[in-house]
């Protein structure tokens, strides 16, 4: 999803398809173990740059993954046994680098089970990502209703800071890391084929 910064909602003029800030949601589906109902988590995060690939949702998981434990480390959630996910990650991000990390680290990096992992372009209107995002965009323009705008990352924090059941952060990925997943993701692309 591209949250467009104020300027670029006045004129079209401005506006062309990758500029705005990034903005990527998972949604965490897990069973309550004394209930067996079904709890929900959303993750937001943001980035400054203009980049989305599978670097970034990557990162994202990993995040994801370490406040999950910590919240049931802290008790604040109940140990999860098993636990499936919705990312807002067109299927275009989802590649063989994407597939290769996830076989190997994921579950060395979750202490829990992901059973299902899903991945669906925001605004299709097919997931429970869906219904987030639109309950996103209340938010932002009930924010920018009140006089405030959205020019940055910031203040994309500062208009869901009231949403219960989200949280979101800023992803911090320098060029170094990235530069570095991406040569590794060529050499083992070649490798496989």
């Amino acid at each position: 999803m591209k949250i467009m910064p104020d300027n670029y909602r006045q004129s079209s003029q401005a506006f062309f398809a990758k500029t705005g800030i990034s903005f990527h949601g998972i949604v965490f589906f897990f069973r309550q173990p004394s209930t067996n109902e079904v709890a929900m988590l959303h993750f937001d995060a943001w980035l400054p740059d203009e980049k989305q690939d599978w670097i970034l949702i990557i990162h994202h998981l990993q995040a994801v993954f370490a406040v999950i434990n910590s919240l049931i480390t802290e008790g604040r959630v109940p140990p999860i046994n098993t636990a499936s996910v919705v990312t807002d990650a067109g299927a275009h991000y989802v590649n063989s680098p994407f597939s290769v990390f996830l076989s190997s680290k994921m579950h060395t990096q979750a202490s829990f089970d992901i059973t299902d992992l899903w991945h669906f372009e925001a605004g299709e209107g097919k997931s429970r990502i869906d219904l987030h995002f639109a309950h996103v965009s209340a938010k932002f323009s009930e924010f920018m209703k009140g006089g405030n705008s959205i020019n940055n990352g910031m203040d994309v924090e500062k208009a869901l800071a009231t949403m219960p059941g989200t949280t979101v952060h800023q992803l911090h990925i320098d060029e170094a890391t990235r530069r570095r997943l991406q040569k590794k993701s060529i050499a083992t692309t070649s490798r496989r084929t």
